[in-house]
């Protein structure tokens, strides 16, 4: 396998403080909102997978590869985006995966970038390349409440974003040790300009957990000003 590159990975020392300060955060699967922000971002996109079995998890997302500039990024934690119309900030956001795990590895296209340690990575050259991206997290030593945890918000916690994404039209997350999958669809039925700029959505969520249907119907007014909170537009002044 033919090694790209080798490095240390640089750090903010204000983000060196909240690395450490994460590790003190209560939710475990923080990393799971992060991820699929990021994922959101990495357009054209249309869904995200996550995969839990008993020794760790694997995301895959079917966006856009990393590019340079993603690269750059991801090995620069502290370098987010600058884009105002995103919202996810790799090498920002990507950090919260050490709730998990001690050594993720992320396959993109031809690249694979593997962090032995938080502090150093090594990007190789993969044959075939991968389509979209997956982060695969194997589990660092966790406490029986991390692992209930992961289990139950995964299935809550992440989904729930979908109403407020939008590139994203499917979430899928499967647990292998409790055998459960669900996978939720978002079709946008309508949307309706109002006066003010604001616009009325009418959304259709299609819950499928083990071949059971349910189907949730939600109706928005300014889910644009949602988006765009969310992307940080209240920062920005």
């Amino acid at each position: 396998m033919e090694v790209l590159k080798e490095g240390v990975v640089s750090i903010k020392t204000d983000v060196m403080m909240e690395l450490f300060g994460l590790h003190f955060y209560p939710e475990i699967t923080v990393f799971g909102r992060e991820l699929v922000q990021n994922a959101e971002d990495a357009k054209p996109v249309s869904k995200i997978e996550f995969i839990v079995n008993h020794d760790g998890i694997t995301v895959q997302n079917d966006g856009k590869n990393f590019d340079d500039e993603d690269l750059e990024r991801i090995t620069s934690l502290g370098e987010g985006k600058k884009d105002p119309d995103l919202i996810g900030m790799f090498g920002v956001g990507f950090r919260s995966v050490y709730k998990v795990t001690d050594s993720p590895t992320i396959l993109s296209g031809d690249k694979k970038i593997h962090f032995p340690t938080w502090h150093n990575y090594k990007i190789t050259r993969i044959d075939p390349p991968q389509k979209g991206s997956v982060f695969q997290l194997p589990f660092k030593k966790l406490s029986e409440a991390d692992f209930n945890q992961i289990h139950e918000n995964l299935f809550s916690h992440v989904q729930e974003m979908l109403l407020f994404l939008e590139n994203l039209k499917t979430i899928s997350v499967e647990n292998k040790e409790k055998n459960r999958k669900q996978i939720i669809y978002k079709n946008v039925k309508g949307i309706i300009d109002l006066p003010g700029g604001i616009k009325r959505e009418e959304v259709q969520l299609e819950k499928r957990e083990n071949n059971e249907l349910k189907i949730e119907k939600w109706d928005f007014f300014g889910l644009s000003v949602i988006r765009w909170v969310l992307r940080g537009g209240f920062l920005d002044g």
